[in-house]
């Protein structure tokens, strides 16, 4: 009986021996008279392959708007195992991928690979948990033949075509660490998957990040009033949420960057664009397509354009220093489910461009006239 396949249920785990087993019978030829095959098939379909199906069924249930393809037959035509090539013959598929993609007709061939691939392709030799950027190249396909050169072209030689988890390690992985592994693969793969769709289809262009409106601004700061009230403030959870909005902010100007880069030629670039330490006063260091460089401070709300925002002392300082190569990056209107945002850009003379009023204080005692040198403790 097939198991059913539910992401409510926790299932266990891949492991050595059934890795082992899908190892020992890749790409050799079934026979369905054969009780031996029938009996391995089953085990395979029982172990590897429908764990395979249960963690894109995880996946997809974060990924809202995505869709998951797990049909795929687990065997394969084999034409080499027979001497009566017209005849064929079926063999045990060497991967036991699944394909995520979004829930659009014509987006169903570029796609999100996810699964476990052994034996040998295109002269190179895999044990490996496989996750990638593709494409369809079946009869299947919608893409014409002008398009698969256009995924051909974009997709291959970036880091998003063949990220591998060797066996070795796989089995060391658990399914929150895998699927997280697997999440933030896709997250961070999203401009390029929108780019992509937007040079198949140019209609239909999504963008992650896109240019809004600059507020107007004010003349003087509003005025806020302090009502004194008591309030329960959960300071840890407070902080852990600004975090969480930070991080998710700074990807997508990461992601932003890379991809103007990328569209320009300049992925060398491309690949330094990154999140640099915290104390430096600002969050990104990018480039223009001149090579010069770019240091953005990522400001982002779920609120307006007009929300305000909070610049530390340390960033107000570093700010001032380079004004001709320092911007900050106001993402506003955050969408957490789809992690999309829009935004505008304050650069150059920042300090002359905003209105800053301090709400904390650094506080030391004053010195008095009858105060006498003692000893600090």
């Amino acid at each position: 009986m097939n198991k059913i396949l539910s992401a409510n249920k926790m299932e266990p785990f891949f492991t050595k021996s059934e890795l082992d087993l899908f190892k020992k019978w890749e790409s050799k030829p079934y026979e369905k008279e054969n009780e031996e095959h029938r009996r391995i098939a089953r085990e395979l379909k029982e172990s590897v392959w429908h764990k395979t199906k249960y963690l894109g069924r995880r996946i997809i249930e974060q990924l809202p708007g995505f869709i998951l393809e797990d049909n795929q037959n687990w065997i394969q035509r084999d034409n080499t195992s027979r001497k009566d090539k017209r005849a064929g013959g079926s063999a045990f598929k060497p991967y036991t991928w699944v394909k995520v993609y979004r829930g659009s007709g014509k987006e169903r061939d570029i796609f999100f690979t996810f699964g476990i691939e052994v034996g040998e392709d295109r002269g190179q030799r895999h044990n490996d948990f496989v996750y990638k950027l593709d494409y369809r190249t079946t009869s299947s396909s919608d893409l014409n033949i002008k398009q698969q050169a256009i995924c051909k072209s974009f997709i291959e030689g970036l880091d998003v075509h063949w990220n591998k988890i060797p066996l070795k390690e796989l089995i060391e992985e658990n399914w929150d660490s895998l699927i997280e592994t697997c999440l933030r693969f896709v997250r961070q793969s999203m401009p390029l998957y929108d780019g992509l769709s937007a040079m198949l289809w140019p209609e239909g262009a999504r963008i992650p990040l896109e240019e809004g409106r600059r507020p107007t601004g004010y003349h003087e700061f509003p005025v806020r009033e302090s009502n004194f009230k008591a309030v329960a403030i959960d300071y840890q959870a407070k902080d852990r949420v600004q975090k969480e909005l930070g991080e998710a902010g700074e990807q997508l100007v990461i992601d932003y960057e890379k991809k103007i880069l990328i569209e320009a030629n300049r992925k060398e670039q491309a690949d330094q664009v990154r999140k640099v330490p915290d104390g430096v006063g600002y969050d990104i260091l990018s480039f223009d397509i001149d090579g010069n460089p770019r240091y953005i401070e990522v400001k982002t709300t779920l609120g307006d354009c007009n929300t305000p925002f909070y610049l530390s002392y340390n960033e107000t300082a570093f700010m001032n220093l380079d004004k001709e190569h320092y911007f900050i990056y106001r993402i506003y209107n955050y969408d957490k489910i789809n992690r999309r945002g829009k935004f505008y850009i304050v650069s150059g003379d920042v300090q002359s461009q905003i209105l800053m009023k301090p709400i904390n204080y650094m506080v030391v005692l004053k010195r008095t006239e009858s105060a006498q040198d003692e000893p600090t403790d």
